[in-house]
């Protein structure tokens, strides 16, 4: 329907091909399904990470004040704080709509670390106490995980070397706080 030169040079790829296969009232059918979408992530966003951060600071692995609970909402205000303070740096240091793109990208690279460690943990958890009590075991384990690691290897080295070398001092940055927390702050 269209030249792949145009979809890989477009900032909204999907709405390029809509327009191709429908015309004007498929690109403007699906330039409001991304607008809804990005509304959804926003606030997906909005709602679960808060509470990470939240469930991490009370147990002891972020700074308390990220624990604070508002008293009548009942809602981990600081943290949505912060996570908001983090989802609008970008409009406030005026960044250009190719530069968002590439912090959204090491972003989700940084997202598709965590799956990776995640899995790793698992692994790891199952092979150090394996008469631990567990509600639901993996089926055919180690094979999924295995399977999910190298799935999300081939999409971070698929990203292109300039998200991977992005992304390298966030989670340098981030391994490192966490070493130093583990250190020091934990018992």
């Amino acid at each position: 329907y269209i030249d792949l030169n145009v979809l890989t040079t477009s900032d909204v790829p999907q709405l390029k091909g809509a327009e191709a296969m429908y015309g004007t009232v498929g690109a403007v059918a699906l330039a409001i399904a991304t607008i809804f979408a990005g509304g959804s992530s926003a606030d997906s966003h909005m709602g679960a990470v808060p509470r990470m951060l939240y469930g991490l600071a009370r147990d002891g692995m972020l700074p308390k004040v990220i624990a604070y609970i508002h008293p009548r909402f009942r809602t981990p205000w600081v943290a949505i704080f912060v996570s908001f303070a983090c989802m609008m740096i970008p409009f406030f240091v005026g960044l250009d709509i190719t530069k968002i793109v590439e912090y959204v990208n090491i972003a989700c690279v940084a997202w598709v670390v965590s799956y990776i460690i995640a899995q790793v943990d698992l692994i790891i958890l199952r092979k150090k106490y394996p008469k631990l009590h567990r509600p639901f075991r993996s089926p055919a384990f180690p094979i999924p995980q295995i399977i999910g690691i190298l799935g999300c290897l081939y999409i971070i080295v698929t990203m292109g070397r300039e998200i991977i070398i992005g992304v390298l001092p966030y989670e340098i940055a981030f391994m490192a706080y966490s070493l130093i927390w583990v250190k020091f702050k934990m018992k």
